[in-house]
């Protein structure tokens, strides 16, 4: 047995059927396939992310009884998730391709021979969302599962609320020959299949997974760190995301599912009341942020930012065409916004003015920054970033200007290594920045201490708290870092945690007449 762990960073372990010694097999190591004829081990390496950018994932097959691995069809800029085909010559998987006559690099379903001399694109993903499918809450991308000897293709996808086992039809040369059919349809969220069949039965294994979402808090000491355990600050609600909480702790914004999009809720920390103070139509994404006072309120609906007082001010459109909010300052009048599409850039709001990009990096590769807070004293503002073709994502530090960008030379960073680190958010005193990172191979909240004059890192930096099991992660409705909400008030940390239970289903069926 092959499988995936994420301790120590994560990897590809085998252990006997039989059991006996585990070993790591392949450290960082994802997704392995063994051939049909079970000679050999295809895996993949890398991060997928939202836009699978080239050089951030790559796909490698080796000798099943061990052996080098040898990098699969390198001419493709990103490769992941592979999956055999029944013949064992050749892989479907997820990839970002080269369009030759365009120049474009397509994101697909690729059928590729393993000889290097063949590729197809399937033009599945779009025939699917043209379907209606839509990726699963918590992936960014519908990817193949199994491919069968009858030629269909065994994959998971969302149609309005039903997270289901799907199937499309496939020839060798990865054309699909009919639209996609539901195969189970149960209400949980139905992922991981996988078949097997004989001249005996044929049966379909998959995972049966529930996924409850919280906001919880864990109180802070003087120093910044945990003073006790975690505790439940909002349950109950479908697909809670992205908390946000004002500096003095006492109020508390999120989103929540309802058949129609999302509400926005809002709940006094204090006296414990809750209220709906607004909704949108989009269901993935909302993303409300309450600035350091407490009375305005930053989301987005579809591609456009509002602004509005709450709870019970008039929206104000920024922008028509941005990605959700991620900071507001803390009297409200600046606005920190992601793009809507690649590049992703971080977008800055002045006095309720169109959005500009804060930042003006002349890096030889393209930059990802995201995750973006204003300092208390708006006078920073600290972000997530790196090279788009790095899997590694680093926290830094870069000034304010109301108007023109801020060079590359000018950032300050304040994390580095081969980890990735995210959402991170200033305390309310300035001295020190909060940040979400894999760094111990789960994602747990990291901080490290900041001088709040010059924003230069002072000291090592140190855990806060973590959440080392499969059952209860930090994680929110997507998988979207931002739905996860980390915030900081001035005694407490506040995110979204969910909390999975998972059964697998096994559906066995005998030829007629048995």
């Amino acid at each position: 047995m092959v499988y995936r762990s994420d301790r120590n960073g994560g990897g590809l372990y085998v252990n006997s059927s039989l059991g006996g010694a585990e070993r790591l097999l392949v450290a960082g190591g994802r997704g392995a396939q063994f051939s049909p004829d079970g000679k050999w081990l295809a895996y993949w390496t890398g991060e997928i992310g939202a836009s699978l950018y080239p050089g951030t994932a790559r796909i490698w097959i080796m000798p099943a009884t061990g052996g080098p691995a040898k990098p699969f069809r390198p001419d493709f800029p990103a490769a992941a998730l592979p999956v055999w085909a029944p013949q064992g010559d050749r892989l479907l998987f997820l990839g970002r391709g080269r369009d030759t006559a365009s120049g474009d690099s397509p994101v697909d379903w690729w059928v590729a021979s393993i000889e290097r001399t063949w590729s197809h694109a399937t033009g599945l993903l779009m025939a699917l969302n043209d379907q209606g499918l839509r990726p699963p809450p918590i992936t960014y991308r519908i990817t193949p599962s199994a491919w069968l000897a009858s030629g269909l293709v065994l994959f998971t996808a969302t149609q309005e609320d039903a997270t289901n086992v799907w199937a499309v039809r496939l020839n060798q040369d990865g054309v699909a020959s009919r639209a996609a059919e539901r195969w189970t349809a149960g209400t949980l969220l139905e992922l991981h299949p996988a078949y097997t069949y004989s001249d005996e039965s044929s049966s379909l294994a998959y995972t049966a997974l529930t996924q409850s979402i919280g906001v919880w808090k864990v109180p802070l000491n003087a120093r910044g760190e945990a003073a006790g355990r975690a505790q439940s600050l909002v349950s109950g609600f479908d697909g809670i995301s992205s908390p946000s909480v004002s500096a003095d702790g006492m109020r508390l914004v999120f989103a929540s599912r309802w058949s129609g999009g999302q509400f926005i809720r809002m709940k006094d920390l204090k006296s414990g009341a809750l209220s709906v103070i607004g909704s949108v139509k989009n269901r993935r994404v909302a993303r409300p942020v309450l600035s350091g006072d407490g009375k305005t309120m930053a989301y987005c609906e579809g591609a456009a930012g509002y602004v509005r007082n709450v709870p019970n001010g008039v929206p104000e459109r920024i922008c028509q065409s941005c990605g959700p909010p991620t900071h507001l300052s803390f009297d409200g009048r600046d606005v920190l916004f992601e793009s809507p599409q690649s590049p992703e850039r971080i977008l800055i709001s002045s006095d309720r003015k169109p959005p500009r990009p804060l930042l003006q990096l002349a890096a030889a590769q393209p930059w990802m920054e995201f995750g973006a807070r204003f300092s208390p004293d708006g006078r920073w503002v600290v972000f997530a970033g790196s090279p788009a073709v790095s899997p590694a994502r680093h926290i830094w530090i870069a000034p304010v200007r109301k108007e023109g960008p801020v060079r590359e030379d000018e950032l300050v960073p304040l994390t580095d290594g081969p980890s990735s680190d995210k959402e991170p958010y200033w305390s309310p005193d300035g001295k020190r920045v909060y940040f979400l990172s894999d760094r111990d191979g789960f994602v747990c909240v990291w901080a490290r201490e900041v001088d709040p004059v010059t924003a230069r890192p002072r000291g090592a930096a140190f855990h806060v708290t973590d959440f080392h099991h499969a059952r209860r992660v930090i994680q929110g409705a997507t998988v979207y870092s931002g739905d996860i909400g980390l915030s900081v008030s001035g005694d407490s940390v506040v995110f979204a945690l969910s909390e999975y239970t998972s059964n697998i289903w096994l559906k066995t069926e005998y030829p007629q007449g048995r």
